[in-house]
């Protein structure tokens, strides 16, 4: 069975390849959870889907989550978050965008 999780997330990285013209290496980051890759061994991204059919799309930002992002950004200087939005498309924020969206107070959600 093909788990959503592999759907969302094929599907980021189907995109991400058909836009760049040159090999890229994914790397899982299983030490920071569900959902967090490292692209060409720089880059830390964390990816989040919704399955809803239609918007708005809500995503769940856990403290944890938003520490491990900390965490990636302190290390390598930025960490992407993309939001896949059910068959809509995706979006993608920087840490200082994402940032704007919710605080640097993480709270306990």
């Amino acid at each position: 069975m093909i788990t959503d999780i592999a759907k969302f997330h094929g599907s980021f990285f189907t995109i991400l390849f058909d836009e760049i013209a040159r090999p890229l290496s994914v790397e899982r980051l299983y030490e920071y959870g569900s959902g967090f890759y490292l692209l060409a061994g720089a880059v830390p991204i964390l990816l989040k889907h919704s399955t809803q059919r239609k918007g708005p799309w809500t995503f769940n930002f856990t403290r944890s989550h938003q520490e491990m992002q900390q965490a990636l950004f302190k290390s390598y200087g930025e960490c992407f978050t993309a939001m896949i939005c059910g068959n809509d498309g995706i979006t993608g924020l920087s840490i200082s965008e994402f940032r704007k969206v919710l605080d640097e107070d993480f709270g306990n959600g």
